[in-house]
């Protein structure tokens, strides 16, 4: 009896990535060193320094990193996200496995709010929460269900046109920016907030005194 070895793929949901885990990859990856090459846009790079140089604090949607041996090929498109393991052999089953979990630590959170289940119980269920619910309730469900349908146009965009992202800096470079400007950003998220509370409470109130039926 002889196992037959099988390719193992695995496709993601919309990712984030950042240099730091680039080299991750490369780690893991130049251990054989056999054939390791990344291309992006038409140019090959023999590694992710070099792509850095070239396309420095930079967001790009398109590369493809791979070796010949073990066979490996991560996709990282703007309409898709996908690795490829030639073989399921103990060699390859661990490194598709090991880049896996580092594929995982970059796709956006939260993720579930990304993929096709939350779309679809989302259509669904504000459509018989419509049907059955009337009055102020059923307002309030349409003004939530607005927020849903803004956040449907964006995970749209980000399958079109940035399913896989990548940032070329240190993740520690982008979070720093974050906490430059964390207080703008947090008051900014408050004042949205407190105004669309406002505006439901506003809905409410005209409905109790008579002025919306």
């Amino acid at each position: 009896m002889k196992r037959i070895n099988e390719p193992l793929l695995r496709k993601y949901s919309p990712i984030r990535v950042f240099v730091d885990q680039l080299e991750a990859i490369e780690e893991l990856l130049l251990v054989e060193k056999s054939g390791y090459k990344i291309v992006s846009k038409s140019l090959e790079f023999s590694n992710v320094k070099e792509l850095c140089k070239k396309y420095e604090n930079e967001s790009i949607t398109d590369l493809k990193i791979s070796s010949s041996s073990p066979y490996v090929t991560l996709e990282l498109h703007k309409l898709w996200t996908r690795l490829y393991v030639g073989s399921n052999n103990n060699l390859g089953a661990g490194l598709f496995y090991k880049l896996d979990r580092i594929i995982l630590t970059t796709t956006r959170k939260p993720s579930f709010l990304y993929s096709d289940y939350t779309l679809w119980v989302g259509y669904i269920g504000f459509f018989v929460f419509r049907l059955l619910l009337h009055g102020v309730i059923s307002q309030i469900v349409l003004y939530f269900y607005c927020l849903f349908l803004a956040w449907t146009v964006w995970v749209f965009y980000i399958r079109l046109f940035k399913h896989s992202e990548i940032v070329l800096s240190k993740r520690h470079d982008v979070k720093g920016f974050l906490k430059r400007n964390g207080d703008q950003i947090i008051v900014n998220l408050v004042t949205a907030t407190v105004s669309a509370a406002l505006g439901v409470l506003g809905t409410i109130f005209a409905y109790k005194i008579g002025y919306l039926k």
